[in-house]
């Protein structure tokens, strides 16, 4: 793209303001703009746009900093996905890292998808096609889904985050709805089956269910243990 540069009052303004680039197989366009000040850190503005066909192909491009760890689940629990629209936005001075080495320059990354299939927790069922929005933004990550499978329940409503990826905890909440059998399914397919064995081995259940679902996973730590818990209607 086009590159400019001129003199302003409060320093030199550089913009690009039509970017066209790929990256990880991704459709990527946009402006940048940098405002280099006398005696001061720069002003960063960046706007990207981005589509994708395969989302996963974004992964290598995490930054270090959010830790081994949780790296490690984010590259284990994106399956799939297909990026549908998204933007990345930086409107700050481009400000020294802290004591701990992280990065201060606010961000925030939005990326809406479809077809995605997230794995939240080993051993646990992959949620599939969902709808979902992901909101990364300075070092966390909210998930907003709907309109996906897991154990073939019907999601209704899936809420996740992840505060700090510096010291990474995942909250997961979720209603799902189907068939008892679905239920049972998802019990099987799920640590759950140790806490329920007798009465998986036991009993059998059909017609219509619907379930409140909580997960809570310290992913900053290596194996992470599961917190579960819920109610079943």
């Amino acid at each position: 793209g086009t590159v400019r540069w001129a003199r302003r009052d409060d320093g030199w303004r550089i913009d690009s303001p039509a970017l066209d680039m790929r990256l990880g197989g991704s459709e990527v366009g946009g402006e940048l703009g940098l405002t280099l000040h006398d005696g001061q850190v720069p002003d960063l503005d960046l706007r990207l746009d981005l589509r994708s066909q395969d989302a996963a192909a974004l992964k290598p491009y995490m930054p270090k900093t959010w830790g081994v760890n949780t790296r490690a689940w984010l590259t284990r629990a994106l399956k799939e996905a297909r990026v549908t629209s998204g933007e990345l936005t930086i409107h700050a001075p481009m400000t020294p890292r802290d004591a701990d080495n992280h990065t201060t320059i606010p961000w925030q990354l939005r990326l809406n998808v479809t077809g995605a299939a997230l794995e939240f927790a080993r051993d646990w069922p992959v949620a599939e096609n969902l709808t979902a929005q992901l909101d990364f933004h300075d070092g966390g990550l909210d998930i907003a889904a709907s309109d996906g499978t897991v154990s073939g329940a019907r999601i209704e409503r899936l809420r996740a985050d992840i505060a700090n990826f510096f010291e990474a905890d995942l909250k997961l909440d979720g209603r799902i709805a189907g068939d008892a059998a679905d239920f049972y399914r998802l019990f099987r397919d799920s640590p759950l089956r140790t806490r329920l064995a007798g009465l998986l081995a036991r009993t059998e259940a059909s017609g219509p269910a619907s379930a409140e679902l909580s997960l809570r996973v310290p992913l900053h730590i290596p194996q992470p243990p599961v917190e579960a818990s819920g109610t079943v209607d």
